[in-house]
């Protein structure tokens, strides 16, 4: 179901039952609930009040959530095409595919080697079985993720319980990729029926999960609680309490069924669409009354002796240990080890537990999630691996002012052994990682071969942690090896902090920069008003720290002439504004200061020029310096190319790129004209002269060819659209048999004055398109959102297949010149406000 409503206007539209049920199922019956039920009788109001406050700032905390929907998109997408050819498919899991998304997700991928069911039970015999099988097939993988530039592809987790390659996609987000598990798509599945069947699932998820953020349980990464653990315990309560919220939903919903074929699980997950399911609880209880009931609920468990499962039952395990049990129905083995889980978990709720005793629901309900926004500032304040305070305010670059020393925790291993430790220990979240450049994880030592692991301060502190540690080196070591811990003493000055930490530093609380894009050996920057005082400190950073950098510009942000370039105003470096650089293997050099060039539509680009082919005839009517028909051109080789644009420099820059990547000028036609008379003159007479070339034509049968109009101007572009209409009028011939399909790649802005639903700039993009074209029937195929340009403004490209009635039609009569929109050239956009319905 389609999750629109606010969750406050959910929660507010809940009745608040005041008798709580005090018996319960047999399978709980030592649970007593006369201590939840009481508190809810005597403070409803209370619980009420803080419930509405901590459901607020939830709403606040999950507005800018579209931002990582984005990235997994692209990162979908990327990863998608790699393996396009094959019979391959990767399936999204976790928070990426059960409705539980929030700001701090990842990317979990399952990649299913093979649709067919036994080819999938060979593979993962073999890969279960087949240490070098596992391995060579892990190598080929990364190798074939590298070859796309899918991101940083890390080195394959051969060893791992559960082997994964790790990439830090393009939109720098971390993705893990597993070969083909399907326990963790049908529990995916699992989950997200349970979020769809009541929206209530989903807020308790999410308050559990910052239950556990506040105590520090909650981090898989380095052997504690995932976020699975916290939607296992919240399901299972919701089944297991009297009148529960969740019935057996797996007995009642076919397609969780372990015989149900699980290819239909994973067409779900991969198309994201809704399940419908059907709710029928009959608990009417507020969130505020369940947190409660489920506080009381753990609280009264015994993890050591007690184990539990996801479809509300309990069992006695077999002996005591320091595991939480969970029973699964979609795993075989144990699904939780994280060391001494009875006790952390006993000390949580015997907290909350307390909390609700005093009536203190301002900690159990809001604070939880302001104490979590202060203690991540407090944090970032108060790390030992950032420049001096020194150098707040600075608005003229010294670099000495930013020297400071730092002692590092460090083990001094054999130089041998760095291999097997960087690769077989989990040690990433611990070691200082790549930021702090030239210093690396490890270092020479004092002592002929020996090397220093060099870890975080500020991660590495506790004993408890440092003992952690040295027990999972001599895990892969020996336990005869001597680790012992040592203090290095370091100097970080100036070339070892990032742009990121040094404009924190430098930047008044509360203003931060972080976004800049760069072309060439120049990077251009847009600045808002409050940062503007430090523009040329900036630039001195960037020109320090950005490899390639000789020129560093401030862009006036709105494009407002027809060329689509933009006054300059020099900040550091040389005055050099002829820059080359490359995309997509080919060459393209330009005047930065009077061509338009953005660098985040290489993307766009290859999708477009990707959908032509050898047939292909290829009119591009605003062709820039050519990034639509140079890579078209050479990689696709279509049957014919012809391009055009306005701006005279364009043109000039166009042909040297021609040259410049060896492509022979015959094989483009180019014109400096405007798009209108290009589309009505030069097109119209092309496609006349090689439709009748055609049908007069006895050679053998031919691939039908397909036309192709690009139109990048999409701060004007919709109002070429009626140029098409009886564009070919006048033209009709018995001479012409062959009629081609056109299609028409329009480029616009879709944006609102007042907060919308994200559907609706599709929608609005659709329209505009509608409105120019004035036809019976939209000719809008397809509108693919390219990108946010800035706040309530996208960029869409509308694919339009324009019939042949069209385009013999009677014209339009001409509109008056409609005037350019200003277009925001926004570096990074903003996040966007809330958009309710």
């Amino acid at each position: 179901m389609a999750r629109k409503i606010s969750f406050l206007k959910i929660i507010q539209r809940r009745s608040f039952s005041l008798n709580s049920p005090s018996t319960s199922s047999s399978a709980v019956s030592y649970i007593d609930y006369s201590f939840s039920n009481e508190r809810i009788k005597s403070s409803l109001p209370k619980i009420d009040y803080n419930c509405h406050d901590f459901i607020k700032n939830l709403n606040k905390d999950l507005r800018n959530v579209h931002i990582v929907k984005n990235k997994i998109q692209f990162a979908r997408s990327d990863l998608h095409n790699c393996f396009k050819a094959s019979d391959i498919r990767l399936v999204p899991i976790g928070s990426a595919a059960n409705l539980l998304l929030s700001n701090s997700s990842d990317l979990d991928l399952v990649l299913l080697p093979s649709t067919n069911l036994k080819n999938w039970k060979d593979f993962m015999k073999n890969f279960s079985e087949k240490e070098h099988f596992r391995d060579e097939y892990m190598r080929r993988t990364r190798k074939q993720l590298i070859s796309q530039k899918v991101g940083k592809v890390e080195l394959p987790f051969f060893k791992a319980k559960i082997p994964i390659i790790r990439i830090w996609s393009k939109r720098k987000i971390q993705v893990d990729i597993q070969f083909g598990n399907i326990e963790p798509i049908r529990s995916s599945l699992f989950v997200r029926t349970c979020v769809e069947f009541d929206e209530r699932v989903g807020l308790l998820a999410h308050w559990l999960t910052n239950k556990f953020q506040e105590a520090n349980i909650l981090d898989s990464k380095i052997g504690l609680f995932s976020k699975y653990h916290v939607n296992a315990l919240v399901i299972h309560f919701l089944q297991a309490m009297p009148y529960p919220v969740l019935p057996d939903i797996i007995q009642l919903s076919p397609w969780l069924s372990k015989e149900n074929d699980w290819n239909n699980a994973v067409k779900v997950l991969t198309r994201q669409g809704s399940l419908y399911v059907p709710s029928e609880t009959t608990n009417e209880q507020s969130v505020g009354e369940l947190v409660v009931q489920l506080i009381d609920y753990y609280s009264q468990i015994d993890f050591q002796r007690i184990g539990i499962d996801t479809r509300g039952g309990v069992f006695a395990k077999s002996q005591q240990n320091d595991f939480l049990d969970i029973s699964d129905e979609y795993f075989s083995g144990p699904t939780c080890r994280v060391t001494d889980a009875p006790r952390k978990l006993q000390k949580l709720f015997s907290k909350l537990r307390t909390m609700t005793k005093e009536d203190y629901f301002e900690g159990v309900f809001h604070l939880c999630y302001n104490f979590m926004l202060i203690l991540k500032r407090l944090m970032s304040t108060m790390s030992l691996l950032q420049p001096p305070k020194a150098v707040r305010g600075m608005e003229k670059l010294e670099k000495d002012a930013f020297r400071v020393a730092v002692d590092f925790p460090v083990i001094e291993i054999e130089a041998r052994d760095t291999g097997i430790v960087t690769r077989r220990v989990r040690l990433e979240p611990y070691l200082i990682g790549h930021k702090l450049k030239p210093l690396k994880n490890t270092i020479d030592s004092e002592k002929e071969g020996k090397k220093y692991l060099v870890f975080h301060p500020d991660k590495v502190q506790e004993d408890e942690t440092k003992q952690k540690i040295v027990e999972m080196m001599k895990r892969e070591l020996g336990d005869e090896k001597t680790l012992k811990w040592e203090t290095l003493s370091k100097d970080l000055t100036f070339e070892n902090w990032d742009t990121k930490s040094i404009f924190k530093a430098v930047l008044p609380e509360g203003i931060e920069y972080s976004s800049y894009t760069q072309t060439g050996h120049i990077i251009h920057c847009n600045f808002a008003d409050e940062v503007l005082p430090f523009r040329h400190l900036i630039a001195e950073v960037l020109l320090n720290k950005v490899s390639n950098c000789k020129t560093v510009v401030q862009k006036g942000n709105i494009i407002t002439n027809v060329y689509r370039n933009l006054d300059l105003e020099l900040l550091a470096g040389e005055e050099n504004y002829v820059t080359e650089i490359k995309e997509t293997g080919l060459r393209f050099k330009m005047d930065f200061s009077k061509v338009y060039w953005n660098s985040r539509l290489s993307h766009e680009h290859e999708r477009v020029s990707g959908l032509f082919n050898n047939q292909s005839i290829v009119y591009d009517a605003c062709c820039g310096i050519g990034p639509f028909v140079l890579p078209a051109t050479l990689k696709k080789k279509p049957r014919r190319v012809m391009a055009n644009d306005l701006n005279p420099e364009s043109v000039k820059w166009l042909k040297v790129n021609v040259g410049l990547n060896k492509i022979k000028e015959d094989r483009i036609e180019i014109h400096n004209m405007d798009a209108k008379l290009f589309i009505k003159e030069k097109i119209a007479n092309d496609v006349i002269r090689m439709m009748k070339e055609e049908s007069t034509s006895e050679a053998e049968e031919k691939p039908e060819s397909q036309i192709h109009v690009v139109m990048n101007l999409p701060a004007y572009a919709v109002n070429f659209l009626p140029a098409f209409r009886g564009v070919l009028r006048g033209f009709e011939s018995k001479e012409i048999s062959r009629k081609w399909k056109w299609n028409v790649y329009c480029y616009l802005f879709a944006k609102s004055h007042v907060d919308v639903p994200d559907d609706w700039y599709e929608s609005e993009a659709r329209r505009m398109c509608d409105e120019k074209t004035k036809w019976e029937t939209s000719l809008v195929v397809k509108c693919h959102n390219v990108r946010t340009v800035s706040s309530r403004k996208e960029m869409f490209c509308a694919q339009l297949e324009l019939p042949y009635e069209f385009l013999i039609a009677e014209p339009l009569p001409e509109e008056p010149e409609a005037p350019l929109e200003p277009e925001e050239e926004a570096v990074e956009p903003r996040c966007k406000k809330m958009k309710t319905t």
